[in-house]
């Protein structure tokens, strides 16, 4: 049996090998990474490089993921690489110390949310085809809820507002900080229930319409 199924014969053809791009970049530039982080001054970023390494068989599983033959699950695998090399990327920035032989690591963590957000929207491509109208609207109503998580979390990292905040009275801070959590924490489980949802009735049309197994070699 052929669990290789060749790309040019898919309509996905150039998703795919978009797809199989980015998760071999991953891979190469993750091991090239953690050899880095090996020899880095004064001593190893030992957090940098188990993140590095865990990102390179993230994306060598993304390789084989997209060479086998098409099915449900292979969105979903796409999904998980590119949530490992978001966050691999942006946790191994914060373990180095955001800096590595005395390197700023922004173009690193830039680089890998970039992959990340790549292979999400492949991932997207990948199965949302099987229930376009229905899963685009709930993706929609996911994206709406998740802009706002995504603008406070980048206010809070660029320290905006922060004079502002510091001027109120102690009781006003906190609870301002309780208020504004429970409606970060709400819209984020919100957005990411109906992205879920989105992609849930995608697959469910994807599992009646692709076959659970490889097409046999033919003689």
């Amino acid at each position: 049996m052929d669990v290789n199924v060749p790309i040019a014969s898919s309509p996905m053809r150039l998703v795919r090998i978009f797809a199989l791009i980015l998760c071999t970049l991953l891979a190469v530039g993750s091991c090239a990474g953690a050899v880095v982080g090996l020899f880095n001054s004064p001593a190893p970023a030992w957090f940098f490089v188990a993140f590095e390494i865990v990102t390179a068989v993230a994306g060598a599983m993304g390789f084989v993921a997209v060479r086998r033959a098409p099915r449900a699950g292979t969105a979903l695998a796409l999904l998980c690489v590119a949530g490992c090399a978001a966050a691999g990327g942006v946790l191994g920035y914060l373990g180095a110390g955001k800096q590595l032989m005395g390197v700023s690591l922004a173009p690193h963590v830039y680089a890998r949310v970039a992959i990340g957000v790549a292979l999400a929207f492949v991932a997207a491509v990948e199965v949302l085809r099987f229930n376009v109208r229905e899963s685009s609207l709930l993706l929609v109503k996911g994206a709406v809820l998740l802009v706002p998580v995504v603008a406070v979390v980048l206010a809070w990292y660029r320290g905006m507002g922060q004079a502002w905040i510091a001027s109120l009275s102690g009781n006003v801070r906190t609870l301002g900080a309780v208020f504004g959590f429970l409606v970060v924490v709400t819209l984020l489980c919100a957005g990411v229930h109906f992205t879920i949802r989105a992609f849930e009735r995608a697959l469910a049309k994807a599992d009646a319409e692709l076959p659970l197994e490889p097409p046999a070699k033919q003689a």
